[in-house]
């Protein structure tokens, strides 16, 4: 693995009170020009300004780099970074955090298939302020698609043990205010810096890209932190955008990632473990009723054989 390509651009020379931005939000980019452009102008309109930018482009093909450089102007600090292979969502992300600040104390993950209203950051980086237990924070994720219906407010484990999106399909005028939930979609996260540096590294980098979220809120819940959801920090997210085309894989990583974490938590909790063994029964059955062979293919060739992960 050659090291990656580093560029570095700060067009406002901004004089950070403590020597380095109070936030970093870091963008993964795989194939995502179509969006980035969105992404980018939202970033660059946000009222709190106290922020770095840090790319990651995972061998992209198309022109991802190029609209990077060109927003470069409406950002207060941007980073790219450009790796020499696709190393997904997790190996994207742990990537960026090499050039994240020590004095930084928050870093704020966003999807660039996902556009943030103005307050989002702002918002997303007071409210931790108030709680020293807060380790993740989340916001208000609408499906873009459908501003009027909720993405994710959170995640939560339903009886199974399974995490789910909370709130997925409700309009977009519940959830006000402030909770607690177990954790958050990866779309839209806040981890503290310091928490970061207490647990060694963002992301389990075997898994890829989905459930990895999931296993930091596991990880995060363990040293006694809590997942803030923040209601005010409303984005717009183009849900699975990163992957198109790429549905039976897509849906086969999940499921692998989804056993895999979770048997790495609650193994040691026999009804726990039995009823997620008939959710994930019941989940195979349906792909074979419904003629879906390529998932069940793909999900087990991965968990057992370790093959095809990469895409």
């Amino acid at each position: 693995m050659s090291a990656p390509a580093i560029e570095r651009y700060q067009p406002g020379a901004l004089p950070w009170a403590r020597g380095a931005p109070e936030c970093a939000v870091v963008l993964v980019s795989y194939n995502g020009a179509a969006y980035l452009p969105r992404c980018l102008e939202a970033l660059g309109q946000q009222a709190y300004r106290d922020f770095e930018v840090i790319l990651v482009d995972n061998a992209s093909s198309d022109d991802t780099l190029a609209i990077a450089r060109a927003n470069a102007r409406n950002l207060p600090r941007l980073t790219i970074i450009s790796l020499s292979e696709n190393r997904g969502f997790a190996g994207g992300n742990n990537a960026a955090l090499s050039e994240v600040s020590p004095l930084t104390e928050f870093v704020v993950l966003l999807n660039t298939d996902a556009f943030p209203e103005k307050e989002w950051l702002g918002s997303l980086v007071e409210a931790p302020k108030q709680d020293d237990q807060v380790g993740l924070a989340t916001g208000k994720i609408l499906d873009a698609a459908s501003p009027h219906r909720i993405d994710a407010c959170g995640d939560v484990l339903n009886s199974f043990g399974v995490p789910r999106s909370r709130g997925r399909g409700a309009s977009r005028d519940r959830y006000e205010g402030t909770d607690c939930v177990f954790g958050a979609c990866g779309a839209s996260l806040l981890i503290r810096a310091s928490l970061l540096r207490e647990l060694g590294y963002l992301f389990d980098e075997d898994l890829f890209c989905y459930g990895e979220d999931v296993d930091l809120a596991y990880r995060v819940q363990s040293r006694g932190y809590r997942c803030l959801y923040v209601g005010d920090a409303v984005s717009y997210h183009m849900r699975s955008a990163g992957s198109p085309g790429q549905d039976a894989w897509r849906h086969g990583l999940s499921r692998r990632n989804l056993w895999i974490v979770f048997m790495r938590y609650n193994r040691r909790r026999p009804p726990r473990v039995a009823l997620f063994l008939l959710y994930w029964l019941a989940g195979d059955l349906k792909l074979l009723v419904t003629g879906r062979l390529g998932v069940l293919r793909d999900q087990y060739r991965m968990l057992i054989l370790g093959k095809g992960i990469r895409r």
